[in-house]
């Protein structure tokens, strides 16, 4: 049995991961201490520290992390050091391939991104992942809540200029905080250069349980158990639009 220290900074797993990003790490699905407990001088924790993560591709605020296997070793003699272990590929929502590989340390001290919950699918494990938009604290949202629902204007960053209305009927569930995030990253989307043509929301993102996607009468429509919200985006639909959207989505229901 393994009984070797190991390092609560380098999750080897999505589950562990999530561990190590909420201080819950146990023993067990983790990388080996390189440092025989020394913290204060392992490399390791210095990377920590300094929030040396991924890096992160253009402004897309979603992206979608794959958990593909290392190669084994040929001819091994003792235990193969790739046994067991993976590293994560990153793709957009539309499935391109960035050509980034990133490792699972990288993506715990990446603090600005929020991980959703891992799937399993034909391809194996993955997660999404969504960006803190860093222009978010200047965006303008201005909210109305009436009777019967609530409405927010995310407006452009002088307040002269609406991106999208959102519309939501039996409770609101919208934070200001990812209300501020969606409005930036539609300001990102709006200021790029057109993107390729709008793609079809998917009715459900893996990973992100409760939420059914929709189209009515123009506007996208999230469906969170009885609550609706209808949203009219005001500037040109392409990709970077619906990945904005999709980003919102799984901002509702990040784990950390």
């Amino acid at each position: 049995m393994e009984d070797r220290p190991q390092c609560g900074l380098l999750p080897l797993t999505f589950s562990h991961l999530f561990e190590s990003r909420t201080g819950r790490q146990q023993w067990g699905g983790y990388d080996r201490c390189r440092e025989g407990g020394r913290c204060k001088s392992c490399p390791v924790q210095r990377r920590h520290l300094q929030h040396d993560g991924i890096d992160w591709p253009g402004d897309t605020p979603l992206l979608l992390a794959r958990a593909r296997p290392l190669p084994l070793s040929e001819d091994t003699l003792w235990a193969d050091p790739a046994a067991g272990r993976s590293v994560l590929h990153l793709f957009t929502l539309q499935g391109q391939d960035t050509g980034i590989v990133e490792s699972w340390w990288r993506l715990r001290n990446t603090m600005s991104a929020r991980i959703s919950w891992h799937f399993v699918d034909a391809e194996g494990e993955a997660a999404w992942l969504v960006r803190d938009n860093p222009a978010a604290g200047a965006a303008v949202v201005r909210t109305k809540r009436y009777t019967t629902h609530t409405r927010h204007a995310l407006c452009s960053s002088d307040g002269t200029r609406r991106l999208a209305l959102l519309t939501c009927r039996n409770g609101c569930a919208h934070s200001d905080g990812d209300l501020r995030h969606l409005t930036a990253d539609l300001a990102d989307a709006d200021a790029s250069p057109a993107s390729l043509p709008a793609p079809d929301m998917p009715e459900h993102l893996p990973g992100v349980p409760q939420i059914k996607l929709g189209r009515e009468d123009g506007r996208t429509v999230i469906r969170r158990n009885d609550a609706t919200t209808h949203i009219n985006v005001d500037v040109p639909a392409d990709s970077a639009v619906v990945t904005a959207v999709a980003a919102h989505v799984v901002r509702l229901t990040r784990t950390h």
